[in-house]
């Protein structure tokens, strides 16, 4: 984690998502565009008052999207599941 941008403070920096889509020109290469923000505030002006959010936009072959989702998909069960033994997740 030692690429990650970071906070003066010393966290890791993070921007939240809001939206994505994603689609396959010419069913050759998929292309996801990443909707975020980049503080609270920006978040609560997005859904407020219907402020865009910054995107970008990124091709990949079809084994990296694959390999992506993969990756996602065991962060997300990492996440959802209770530790057995009543630890915290690190």
């Amino acid at each position: 984690m030692e690429n990650f941008q970071k906070n003066p403070d010393g966290t890791i920096k993070v921007c939240p998502i809001v939206g994505y889509t994603i689609f396959t020109p010419l069913g050759m290469t998929c292309v996801m565009r990443l909707e975020y923000v980049h503080s609270e505030e920006a978040l609560l002006a997005h859904f407020s008052k219907g402020e865009p959010p910054d995107a970008v936009q990124i091709v990949m072959h079809p084994q990296q999207a694959l390999e992506l989702s993969e990756s996602l998909a065991r962060a997300a069960r990492k996440v959802m599941s209770p530790p057995s033994d009543g630890t915290l997740k690190t």
